[in-house]
């Protein structure tokens, strides 16, 4: 099997017939970081101080581009688009490729990620400064995403009548498990940008100065 280690620590290989790549979990010689400290949480949790409420905030004044209030459901479907786009970075093929739609920005879409993730965890008033409670993670793939994502729709589609309710191990409540499930969908997307060594302070300020400048022409544009 062919492979691929490029500058930022992502192994890929090409898939067979095609002109993609797919990524394939990378060896330890690719980067170096140890995935079972905790020392990451103390990052999120800084990255928390600084722009969870810019986050919201952010949030808030996109408003004005929507004719309907985003429920909890909604705001799950934006963050499965923002999840694709992370996709269509790591899986590229012209056969599912979007036409003139270019994804190759990590570090842009990771951080519409946390911007969703914040905001989903706000709409059902739960608490994302508890992943300093959560235990270590050492899960960096992308390949967790979508699972972790399924998981929870499902259970936010429990918590809003639209599937029967099912116990989890673990869990007392339905509301324990969503925010368990936003929490590890957090880390795993910040193990993420460290493997890719992106600074996520820097991409989320670069990613709230383009939102800001484009909210701003579009007040201009429809006012």
């Amino acid at each position: 099997m062919n492979r691929l280690c490029n500058s930022k620590g992502l192994v890929i290989r090409p898939v067979c017939g095609t002109t993609a790549w797919i990524p394939i979990l990378p060896s330890s010689s690719c980067y170096n970081i140890d995935m079972t400290s905790k020392n990451s949480y103390v990052e999120i949790i800084n990255f928390l101080d600084n722009y969870y409420q810019k986050a919201l905030q952010l949030s808030a004044d996109f408003s004005i581009t929507r004719d309907f209030d985003w429920t909890p459901l909604l705001i799950l479907n934006e963050l499965s688009v923002q999840v694709g786009h992370i996709y269509n970075i790591a899986y590229r093929n012209p056969s599912i490729d979007e036409p003139k739609r270019t994804f190759d920005n990590m570090g842009d879409e990771l951080s519409d990620v946390f911007l969703q993730l914040i905001t989903l965890a706000d709409s059902l008033h739960l608490d994302l400064y508890h992943i300093k409670d959560l235990p270590s993670i050492a899960e960096d793939s992308w390949f967790a995403l979508p699972v972790l994502l399924g998981q929870l729709n499902e259970a936010v589609m429990e918590k809003c009548g639209y599937r029967f309710s099912k116990p989890r191990v673990g869990f007392n409540t339905t509301d324990q498990f969503i925010e368990d499930r936003i929490l590890r969908l957090f880390v795993v997307s910040y193990r993420i940008a460290q493997k890719y060594q992106l600074s996520i302070d820097h991409e989320f300020q670069m990613m709230l100065d383009d939102a800001n400048n484009f909210l701003e022409r579009f007040r201009s544009q429809h006012s």
